[in-house]
Formats: structure tokens, sequence, C-alpha cells
């Protein structure tokens, strides 16, 4: 990018600081002086900078002249420069909102760095809807390297690549960043708008299901909307949502592509309350039916932490990975009708009866669904697709020996389990249930398929099963080497869940998409074809990238 700009000659500096002259050539004077560190910077080193006191200088003396726009390099924008040179009001950031709207729509192509001195409401937007922007903090301790960097990033992000939405779930407050690769380019901290109406909405899910006794509830959807307004109104709103306005709303403007985490810490007593906040539910309130899991590619991460001073890095926004050799998965057939006892996990030797457990009539039809991606019109998408259980008057013992030889003498890349599963409260533990002849089903507890995991080298975990995707879920997998697991919050129809996991795997496997992205998939495709049950508004996906 650098050899296109050598024939450039000019730097257009709108500011009305006059400080902020002075601090723009003392760093390309600085990229002069280390051109091999910042080669795409390198060549913006012997352009003239050119101030312009004000949006409507901008506009009379650069933008409307054709031979000053010839020799237009870089743009540098003080987010708080004024309308008028003169008079008018002080600089409030709306001037320069409202040129960087003229400039993604009239000159996209040439790079832009908005000087930061204070948040702008609505800045946000702004900068998601153009590649070569890049915002710049006037406070930074080394101002002149930090120029460079953001001259760096803007030269080099004006291809389209993936964006990496991250927020950091804490305790009173969320911290927010942006990646571009290994690039952060914003930062935020925001404390949440009132976080007794998140406590209270986490209890209203806790005790909450969309379905009973196989069947929806009547006023489920409307459920759902009220969920999505509050997560959005309390949680979103003041960290992500700008950005994620943008991506609801069809504006015209080629946008890039973008994902989303939410990134929770879980401290040694392995709790973290906000894990339970319906994330993927999230919409603005005036989207009716938009919530994120159907329009974002999402999923959750959870990060172990040591101790309370622990920093830990921005993991990096690396390309999805593709698959080098066709996968093997391990499918357990658990379909069962009855009861079953699990053990809680924190009252040792307390039973727990679990009692009415449907009968699975769609497990079957799911199998075939997997297999089907292992036949050679997806060109073996899928190596092999091995089989335990599904088997009649077999007992739950058995159906564990069985699983423990595989996992000890066979590698596996997936574990899908297709049955029941249970979550207990209070920290209870997750449960997979498996079935036994005396109609008395066995909790197999989460820390043993984590065993599984490690065992196999298994990388994903699907649970086809009702109140599978819980934090114990993801903390016992993931500490044994999983990367994914998904699963559902509450109880699912297997009939939607067939329907659900056949678009999950056309989207992962023949597509190469990435989790994130063929979770989001498969939400929006369920949602559409079976809008009457609440499937897709229970998938969580937790992921280690």
């Amino acid at each position: 990018m650098s050899t296109v700009m050598t024939s450039v000659k000019r730097i257009a500096l709108i500011t009305n600081d006059i400080a902020n002259v002075e601090l723009i050539n003392d760093a390309r004077e600085y990229i002069s002086e280390r051109a091999s560190l910042f080669p795409a910077a390198a060549g913006f080193a012997d352009m003239l900078v050119t101030p312009y006191s004000s949006t409507d200088k901008a506009h009379s003396k650069l933008f409307a002249e054709t031979q000053a726009l010839a020799t237009l390099g870089l743009i540098v924008l003080d987010g708080m420069v004024r309308k008028e040179s003169a008079g008018g009001a002080p600089g409030d950031g709306l001037a320069a909102m409202a040129l960087l709207d003229w400039l993604t729509a009239n000159l996209p192509a040439v790079p832009v760095i908005v000087l930061i001195s204070e948040r702008v409401e609505g800045l946000d937007l702004r900068l998601v809807k153009r590649r070569n922007i890049v915002p710049l903090n006037l406070a930074e301790g080394d101002f002149n390297a930090a120029f460079a960097k953001a001259l760096e990033l803007a030269v080099n992000s004006a291809k389209p690549s993936r964006r990496r939405l991250t927020v950091e779930v804490g305790d009173f407050i969320a911290r927010y960043y942006t990646m571009e690769g290994s690039d952060v380019r914003e930062t935020g901290t925001y404390e949440y708008k009132n976080l007794p109406d998140l406590h209270h909405l986490l209890d209203r899910i806790n005790g909450y299901s969309p379905m009973s006794n196989g069947r929806a509830s009547d006023d489920w959807q409307a459920d759902f909307r009220e969920f999505g307004d509050e997560v959005f109104n309390t949680f979103i709103d003041g960290t992500i949502g700008p950005h994620i306005m943008g991506h609801f709303q069809d504006d015209g403007v080629n946008r890039s592509p973008v994902d989303l985490r939410f990134e929770i810490d879980v401290g040694k007593d392995e709790k973290a309350q906000l894990f339970g906040l319906p994330f993927e539910l999230a919409k603005p309130p005036e989207n009716y039916d938009n919530f994120l899991c159907t329009c974002v590619p999402m999923a959750r991460r959870i990060h172990f932490i040591q101790g309370p001073e622990e920093k830990k890095p921005h993991p990096p926004n690396l390309p999805p990975k593709r698959h080098e050799r066709p996968l093997r998965v391990l499918f357990i057939n658990a379909s069962f009708k009855g009861s079953a006892v699990v053990e809680h996990e924190w009252r040792t030797g307390e039973s727990v009866p679990i009692p009415g457990l449907n009968e699975l009539t769609n497990t079957a039809a799911e199998l075939e669904a997997v297999k089907e991606f292992s036949s050679k019109k997806w060109k073996n998408a899928l190596e092999r697709v091995t089989v335990v259980g599904g088997k009649p008057n077999q007992t739950a013992d058995k159906l564990l020996d069985q699983m423990r030889e595989l996992v000890e003498s066979q590698k596996f890349d997936i574990l899908h389990f297709a049955g029941h599963s249970v979550t207990l409260e209070d920290d209870g533990g997750t449960f997979l249930i498996f079935p036994d002849k005396s109609g008395v089903g066995q909790g197999v507890s989460m820390r043993v398929v984590a065993n599984w995991v490690s065992a196999a080298n298994i990388r994903m975990v699907l649970l086809s099963s009702c109140s599978g995707s819980s934090l114990r879920t993801a903390i016992e997998v993931m500490r044994k080497g999983a990367e994914a697991v998904l699963g559902f919050r509450w109880d699912v129809n297997d009939r939607a869940c067939v329907e659900y996991f056949r678009h999950f795997y056309r989207l992962y496997l023949t597509r190469n998409k990435s989790i994130a992205e063929a979770y989001c998939g498969a939400c929006h495709e369920v949602q559409s074809s079976m809008h009457g049950l609440p499937i897709w508004a229970s998938a969580i996906a937790v992921v280690k990238d």
C-alpha cells in the first residue's frame, strides 16, 4: 500500500487546535526517521501537513477543489473540531461525525485518523462503517509511535477483513474492544446502565422455560422480545450497541464482516452469575424479531482467571481454521423414555430424581442427518460417524463401558450427544442421561464427559439435548481441551434439533464457516423454517478462540 501513496503530497489536518499542527508534524518526522519499522506508513513521511480550522473550511477549500483532492493522501480529523472557524458553538463531536458521514459516502479510499480527547456518543458507529479509519487518543504517552501504528493500521486495513467485537463481562462494568487481526482498534469501559435490572432479569431467566411437556408455551415469543429488549437496554446499548445497530440496519454502506464474543471470567469458585444472561437474545427495542443470534455471528468465551491482578492479553482475531482433513464424529444415541437419577455434585451422596423424560422419536433422523455429510456428495466432509447406543435392552453401565473403550482406543474430532440432559440448580452439576433397560436412566456428569474429551482429543462437543448448555459444561470440557461446545439452555423439541444440526453441519463442514458463523446461520434458518418453536433462541455456543 505504501508505494501507491508515494506520489501524494498532502495530509489534511482538520482541527481548530493549533497545538495539533505541531503534534502531527512531529509524528510525521518520527515516521521518516523510523521508516523501516513502519513500512506502510513510510510513504506519508514526506507529505506536507495542511491545516483546516473547521469542517466548513475543509469543505470549501479542500473537498470542493478537484486539484486539492488529487493531492490528498491522508485525513487527520480532530473529533472535537468546530463546524465554523470563528464564532458558533464549541466543538462537541457533531461536526466531526457529520464530516465522517460525508467522507464515508464520498471518499471511501482515503485513510482517516480521528483524534480523540473524550468519548463522543455516536462516533463508534462511524468507525465501524469504513475500513481505513483508526481512532487515536491524544493522551497517548508516546504519541509519535501511536500515530505511526495507527497509520499502519489504517493503510493495511483498506481491504475488508473480519473484525472481532469483544465484551469482557465484569461484575459491575463491561470492557469493550475491537480487534483487527492482532491489532486493537478501539477500547472502552462502561458501567452497566442498571445493575439491579440485570440481576432481576437473571432471576427471571433462571426460573424460566419456553417449553412444557414438549410443547412451546403460548407467550414465549413475547417473553423473548422482552428479554432481548432488557439485555440490550441495560447491558449492550452502552458498550457495543452502536456497532450492532450498524449490522441490524441495511443502509447501503459496505460494512466489514464482524463477529462477537462475550468473555466471562470464571473465578476459583467456578461461578460466574452473569453467564446466565441471554446475550443471544439481545436486540434493539425497535427491531421486532432481529435477535443477535440470528443476525450476527457470535459466541461466548470463558476465561479462567488465576487471581485479581491477572491481566490477560487480547487474543488476536485469527481467520477461521479450515478443515485439513475429513473429521470424525462420535455419535451417542441416548434416546430414552422414563426417569433418571443423578447425584448432586456439591451435596455429596444426595440422589436427585429426574422424572418424566419424554420419548425421543427423532434421534434416528438426527443420526441420518449427520451421516449425510460422510457421503461422497459432500466430498467426505466427515471421514466417518461412529455410533454408540440406540440398542434395545441395553444397560447404562454397558453403554458407559463402550464409551470408555472407544475414547481410549480411538481419536475423534466431534462428540455429538442426542438424548436427555439436565442441569441442577445451586451449581449441582450438568449431566447427560444414559438410557437403561430398567426404565431408570443414569446421570453421567460433565466431568466424566470432559475426561472423554481429553482421552479422544475431541475438539467440539455438540449437545442435542435439553438444558445441557451450562457454565459447568463449558468449564469442564474446555478445561480438558475442547475448543467449542454448542448446546441448548432450555428444553427443546427433538424434531427441531434435527434441522438445527443439519444446518450447522452444512455450514461448518461444507462451506468452511467458523463455529460462530455456523451457529448464527443455523439459528437464522431454524427461526425462519420453524418460527413456532424456540430452539434457535435456546442455542448457546461457547468457543476458545
